[in-house]
Formats: C-alpha cells, sequence, structure tokens
C-alpha cells in the first residue's frame, strides 16, 4: 500500500475532533470529549446531551472500533 493510501485511511478512520457546537452524535454511547479546560477523557452521550459536563464540552470524537476475529472469521 502506497504512503497515499495509507494517510488516506488514517484520515478516514481518524476525521479529527468534532465542534459539538455544530454537530451533535446520533447514538447513545461513550465518546472522548475535549472540555473547555482542555481536558480530554470519555464521557456519555445520553441521546440529547452529555451525562456530565455537558455545557463545558466543546469538541467529541468517535473512535472506530477494531475488527475482531474468530477462528479467521473477520467480523
Amino acid at each position: 500500500m502506497e504512503i497515499q493510501s495509507k494517510i488516506s485511511t488514517y484520515k478516514q478512520l481518524n476525521p479529527g475532533w468534532i465542534p459539538y457546537e455544530s454537530i451533535k452524535p446520533l447514538i447513545y454511547g461513550k465518546y472522548i470529549v475535549c472540555r473547555k479546560d482542555g481536558k480530554i477523557h470519555w464521557e456519555t452521550w445520553n441521546g440529547t446531551g452529555w451525562a456530565y459536563n455537558n455545557n463545558e464540552i466543546r469538541y467529541w470524537l468517535v473512535i472506530p472500533e477494531p475488527p475482531i476475529k474468530f477462528d479467521n472469521i473477520t467480523i
């Protein structure tokens, strides 16, 4: 795989921080967030807002799950 292809794949998997004021997560789950004080940690999105620190969150990030292999079967 050539370097440009690797960079393109990386950007697709890791698009970067998403501004919370512009785009909200769509599904319930845990996300990496960055608060306005610069602290980065896991936070739960409950479908309508962040479970804690809702007014402090400025950016969020989705970490894609790695493929899981069972007996040479990729899920």
